[in-house]
């Protein structure tokens, strides 16, 4: 999870002033922001925005990173499907890297089976990588995706439309 800072300031004879960071920080180096700043007399409100656009206090992001200890973090998903036109067999292959309990660690996972076109086996194959992040027991942490497939990756962010019904399933 990536965080922005947010605070308000006020001086003695001022009004308040509200700063927004454009910057991303990382839930650590937000806690030691946060822990510095609040000895300030002159920070009067102080939190921090997430990639969702949740607000969090200090004492939040304390309780939360106790709870995500428990959790996969810096996870980074890589995905690849192939398929071959004449059989119609589809294989896919995934790899999700993260980090649990302090320790990196690595799921591979290959996979065949019958689909229509390389695009579709390209869906499946992240289709099949978050299934396994799900079942890691990641569910607030970001996920950084990465594959080959520009089809996949440009119509999941919007910059390419779908009109294919069969990559609107997955």
């Amino acid at each position: 999870m990536n965080l922005r800072p947010h605070m308000k300031i006020e001086a003695k004879g001022t009004g308040g002033v509200s700063f927004l960071a454009e910057n991303w920080i990382s839930v650590q180096e937000a806690r030691m922001l946060g822990r510095e700043l609040g000895r300030s007399p002159f920070i009067k409100e102080f939190g921090f925005e997430d990639e969702k656009g949740s607000n969090w206090t200090l004492k939040e992001l304390e309780k939360l990173t106790e709870e995500l200890s428990q959790e996969p973090d810096e996870i980074t998903v890589y995905f690849d499907g192939s398929f071959d036109k004449d059989s119609e067999l589809a294989g896919l292959g995934i790899v999700v890297y993260y980090t649990l309990a302090g320790h990196r660690r690595r799921l591979r996972k290959n996979k065949s089976f019958r689909l229509k076109t390389n695009n579709e086996a390209e869906y499946a194959a992240l289709y099949e990588a978050l299934r396994e992040v799900r079942e890691l027991g990641a569910s607030r942490n970001s996920i950084t995706i990465k594959g080959d497939s520009l089809v996949v990756l440009n119509q999941l962010d919007g910059s390419w439309p779908c009109y294919d019904p069969s990559h609107n399933q997955w």
